[in-house]
């Protein structure tokens, strides 16, 4: 069974875990639910509250220049509604 976009939501963001660092991936989504940017950032495994990093850091820096990020991939010729 597809799982279908409209039934879990959007993708707020990821964590991958590897042996040597985690990651965090912040997509930016233009209004046609297409990918514009991917934030990236990494941690070291000793970092002992990513989680809190990206939710009160990470998260609402990118939230509150989402449109400044589209606006300007808008002006690099990207597609964006």
């Amino acid at each position: 069974m597809a799982i279908s976009f409209s039934l879990l939501g959007s993708i707020e963001y990821a964590i991958s875990v590897y042996e040597k660092l985690i990651r965090a991936t912040v997509p930016i989504i233009n209004n046609d639910n297409h990918l514009a940017f991917a934030v990236l950032m990494s941690f070291d495994t000793a970092t002992g509250n990513f989680y809190g990093i990206i939710k009160n850091n990470l998260l609402p820096l990118v939230r509150a220049r989402k449109r400044q990020f589209l606006q300007e991939r808008k002006q690099m010729g990207g597609r964006i509604s």
